[in-house]
């Protein structure tokens, strides 16, 4: 797994191209990316906590579930930055991103399965008219962009 994420801080830099007209330097923000990669992750049903960089205080959480053969993985980029630390805006974290393989090249993402008798009449109308639509992965209020295996 990788883990990605960018940080903005806003710094004064005193050099010439930055100094005002009526003295003082200019604020800018600079863009800070972070990345690290994870030794491969545990997927015997216990919690899974990462945390990829201690001093961003960015963690990785997630679960396992076992549903007959197949595994279900929640994976989260949580930001535990307090932002009355720092300025809120240097607190937040950008186009966080998650990147996950299996270790032996095997695809990872299966069809996902759905209930076929919901008993709530808005989850059996989804159903119905997305029948036809392949769900291999799913985002919170974020995209997932999931390859499949070809064959």
């Amino acid at each position: 797994m990788c883990a990605r994420w960018v940080r903005y801080t806003c710094e004064t830099i005193r050099e010439p191209r930055f100094q005002k007209k009526h003295g003082g330097y200019r604020r800018v923000w600079k863009r800070q990316q972070f990345e690290r990669t994870s030794r491969p992750l545990p997927l015997d049903g216990s919690a899974i906590i990462w945390t990829p960089q201690p001093e961003q205080r960015v963690h990785v959480q997630g679960t396992v579930r076992t549903f007959g053969d197949t595994r279900v993985v929640s994976l989260f980029l949580v930001n535990e930055e307090d932002p009355k630390t720092k300025s809120k805006d240097s607190a937040l974290i950008y186009q966080p991103e998650l990147i996950v393989d299996s270790s032996d090249g095997a695809a990872i993402f299966q069809r996902r399965q759905t209930a076929p008798l919901a008993c709530d009449p808005e989850d059996r109308l989804m159903a119905m008219l997305y029948r036809h639509r392949v769900e291999f992965a799913f985002g919170h209020d974020v995209a997932v962009a999931a390859e499949r295996d070809p064959v």
